[in-house]
C-alpha cells in the first residue's frame, strides 16, 4: 500500500510499483484540528492500456471504496490545502519529465454523479521547450475575472472548447510547467 501524503515532503512509493498500488492524499479539517476522514482521496490505477506513456487513475474514498465524484473532488481540491498539495505531489513524482493532465469532459449536470478520473500522459515535447510560457497569446484575457488571481478561462477561437490559462505571476514565478 502507498504511503499517505501529509505534506509535499513525504516520500511516495516508487512509480514502478504504481501499477499494483494506490496513492493516497490525506487532509485535515483546515482548522489545525488534525485528520478529517471526510477529506481522504485515494487514487487507484486504472489499467485501460498497456502504454508506458500514460498513467490513468481514479479517485476513491478508501473508507467506503466508492468512487469520488467530479464535484466532490473539486470541492476537496478547492477547500483543503493538504488534498491539493498531495495531488500536486503525485503529479510531481510521476516518472515523466513533463505531462499532459487530462480528464473527461464534464458539466454541472453530471459532475455530481461522474467519478473523477485523470490521465497523466508523457509529454516530452513540453519538456523540450526551454523557454517561458508565451504570455502574449492570452494577454487580452488576463484582465478578465480579477477575482481569480491564478487562472482565466475562455472559449477557443473555434468555440468548441474551453481553455484555461494560468495568469502571469506577480511574484515572477515561472508558469511554463502549466502549459
Amino acid at each position: 500500500r502507498a504511503k499517505s501524503l501529509t505534506s509535499p515532503s513525504t516520500d511516495l512509493i516508487g512509480w514502478e510499483e504504481v501499477s499494483e498500488k494506490s496513492l493516497s492524499a490525506y487532509g485535515d479539517d483546515g482548522g489545525g484540528g488534525g485528520f478529517d476522514a471526510s477529506s481522504v482521496i485515494e487514487y487507484q490505477p486504472v489499467c485501460t492500456t498497456a502504454s508506458s506513456s500514460t498513467k490513468h487513475f481514479a479517485a476513491y474514498d478508501p473508507r467506503t471504496g466508492s468512487p469520488i465524484s467530479v464535484r466532490r473532488w473539486t470541492e476537496l481540491m478547492l477547500n483543503n490545502w493538504f488534498v491539493r498539495e498531495g495531488f500536486i505531489e503525485i503529479i510531481k513524482r510521476c516518472p515523466f519529465k513533463a505531462v499532459y493532465f487530462e480528464t473527461r469532459g464534464v458539466n454541472g449536470l453530471v459532475a455530481r454523479d461522474q467519478p473523477f478520473e485523470f490521465v497523466l500522459v508523457d509529454a516530452p515535447e513540453l519538456h523540450r521547450r526551454n523557454q517561458y510560457a508565451d504570455q502574449s497569446s492570452f494577454a487580452s484575457h488576463f484582465g478578465k475575472n480579477p477575482a481569480n488571481p491564478h487562472a482565466v478561462s475562455f472559449v477557443n477561437l473555434g468555440r468548441d472548447a474551453t481553455l484555461v490559462a494560468p495568469k502571469p505571476s506577480l511574484r515572477g514565478r515561472d508558469n511554463k510547467s502549466f502549459a
